[in-house]
């Protein structure tokens, strides 16, 4: 919290039964400078956004993500169809009025839009169809300029008939619009230059967090170099910008002589799109509202026309740095053309999202987001857990096959044992990967039970290996293999159990359990936790409804010692499997 502003973390926010959010506000002093309430069906799909926030325009800026009277707008794959921005009606089901705006898509098997129909304040249809190769690379795009892309399938010409060039590890390296950027990469593929007109313009360097995140740009003008921007970033998301600080008045933010003297606050809706920037007195700068792939239009504070971004601003659209020389958004590891709702390279780890290489978000970005451009992940923020409800879901065993026997690494407790999971009826023998008939997700529950006494014999409250109950989540991909729940894709779908030493002079004991479940995707859209982070962070939750612990697959590590006894007993390991 600083200078007024109560930007939200952990704040005002209700949770809708499906897991996404119903109510999302930002405040300051108390009063909501943003507002956005949401409707959900039961596979989280967003069906509204209501545009609560102050200033009576603000509910013409509301969206509807279905035709009027609660048509489906979307199809069996919850893949979006249909889009609308205007007044909604008293039951969130239709607008009032004439929409503002009506995009309506046509998809093939795989999910390219071959026709896209926009009508623009009830006007005449305007339909833009286009065609694919065997590759769904783009072959034509009505009204635009057909793109091009090189044997690797990177997009080398773009809808806007401006080049883009590619070094030998399919990274773009120039874009030749009407200004020329030309980037430079490190060994971690970042980008930690931008060229603008080589020594005529300015060269911006970006400096990152282990996170990929920026944390610092400076101008370098042929050999000057002046601080120009520096970022804080938010806990529950990479992309959660909470603050830029930037030298567009001199300051001395962040340390004396940073040259860095006005600082602005970022506002996010449930998609972690920035829909406003707010300074430090608490007034808003400036409003956002995207299409649902991306395309930004910049709003004043009272939702009319004709806002304007900060000078340098970047993140915007699920937080993904925009470019806005070329339009294009820069997610790490490719690039997304929001005007034609696809990434301008095919995915860099190849078919983990179906069969579909240059497709967004799983034709669903409303419910998903895809930080990095490699895999898409579900985009609900995770302040506030619900709980996981397996009701009505029936889950199948999980074959447990025993990699690394229970075996101890210490003298008072200290012990590891490796499990894999296996769910089809074999293995590809070159990566140990499942084959299955159908994708899914792995559930597990792990029950940690630690039991320790001093020589004494007074209990001992565990140190190293404490109570505990948790979840984990992997994702199973059709025929490729496991990815945890930050999308890493396993080779082998290991999950290895680990205790530590309590201590000299203890005894005591460790259960460890571990029940897991397979559920097929068409059951469980996605597990319910609406959380981002790896499974390793998952909530710890005591008891969910509807999970059966009777059911499923179980293995077991037993840990015991005895350092108290004349023969000093070290630590014996025992598991099932």
């Amino acid at each position: 919290m600083t200078a007024g502003i109560e930007r939200f973390s952990h704040g005002p926010v209700t949770i809708a039964r499906f897991g996404g959010r119903a109510d999302q506000q930002m405040l300051t002093n108390g009063t909501a400078t943003d507002r956005f309430q949401y409707g959900y069906d039961q596979d989280r799909n967003v069906l509204y956004k209501l545009n609560a926030g102050p200033g009576t325009n603000a509910p013409a800026n509301s969206e509807l993500y279905h035709g009027n009277s609660g048509a489906n707008g979307y199809d069996n794959f919850n893949r979006l169809r249909e889009f609308q921005r205007g007044t909604l009606n008293g039951t969130h089901d239709s607008i009032t009025g004439t929409a503002a705006t009506d995009e309506i898509w046509t998809l093939d098997p795989l999910g390219n839009w071959t026709n896209l129909r926009t009508i623009i304040n009830g006007g005449t249809p305007s339909d833009r169809g286009e065609t694919f190769n065997a590759k769904n690379q783009l072959t034509g795009v009505g009204g635009l300029t057909t793109p091009l892309y090189d044997n690797n399938g990177n997009m080398t010409r773009d809808e806007n008939g401006r080049s883009i060039t590619y070094d030998a590890w399919n990274r773009e390296m120039k874009y030749n619009g009407s200004i020329t950027e030309t980037y430079a990469y490190d060994a971690d593929n970042r980008r930690p230059s931008l060229t603008i007109s080589l020594c005529t313009g300015t060269i911006t360097d970006s400096f990152y967090s282990t996170d990929w995140q920026v944390l610092e740009e400076d101008n370098r003008i042929c050999g000057g170099l002046t601080a120009n921007s520096q970022y804080v970033w938010g806990q529950g998301y990479v992309d959660d910008l909470i603050l830029r600080d930037d030298n567009s008045v001199s300051g001395n933010l962040g340390k004396t002589g940073s040259g860095l003297g006005k600082r602005l606050f970022a506002q996010q809706d449930a998609n972690f799109n920035v829909t406003s920037i707010v300074d430090t007195g608490g007034a808003v700068s400036v409003r956002i509202e995207y299409d649902p792939y991306g395309t930004p239009t910049y709003l004043k504070n009272d939702w009319t026309a004709g806002g304007t971004l900060p000078g340098s601003w970047e993140p915007l659209f699920q937080g993904l740095r925009y470019d806005g020389a070329s339009g294009k958004y820069d997610a790490r590891n490719r690039e997304l053309d929001p005007t034609l709702g696809t990434w301008m390279r095919p995915d860099p780890v190849g078919y983990v999202n179906g069969a579909e290489l240059y497709g967004f978000a799983l034709g669903n970005p409303l419910a998903s987001t895809d930080p990095a451009g490699m895999r898409a992940q579900p985009s609900t923020q995770p302040a506030t857990q619900a709980t996981p409800d397996f009701s009505n879901l029936t889950g199948s065993p999980v074959e447990i096959r025993v990699v690394t026997p229970g075996e101890p690494t210490g003298d008072t407790g200290g012990a590891e044992y490796t499990v894999r999971f296996q769910i089809g009826p074999q293995e590809l023998p070159s990566f140990n990967r499942p084959v299955d008939s159908t994708s899914g997700w792995i559930i597990q529950h792990v029950t940690i039970s630690t039991r320790v006494w001093y020589c004494s014999g007074e209990r001992k409250t565990p140190t190293a290996n404490p109570n505990t109950s948790f979840w984990e989540a992997w994702q199973v991909a059709r025929g490729i293999g496991f990815t945890d729940w930050a999308g890493q894709l396993y080779d082998k779908a290991l999950d290895t159990f680990t205790t530590v030493d309590e201590g000299k002079g203890t005894t005591g004991i460790i259960e460890v359990r571990g029940r897991v479940a397979f559920f097929p995707s068409y059951s469980l859209h996605r597990p319910p936790w609406g959380h981002n982070s790896p499974y390793t962070n998952l909530p710890s939750i005591l008891a969910a409804p509807g999970w059966n612990d009777n059911a499923g697959s179980v293995h077991d590590m037993t840990v015991t010692w005895d350092d108290c006894c004349g023969e000093h007993e070290t630590t014996k390991v025992s598991t099932d499997p």
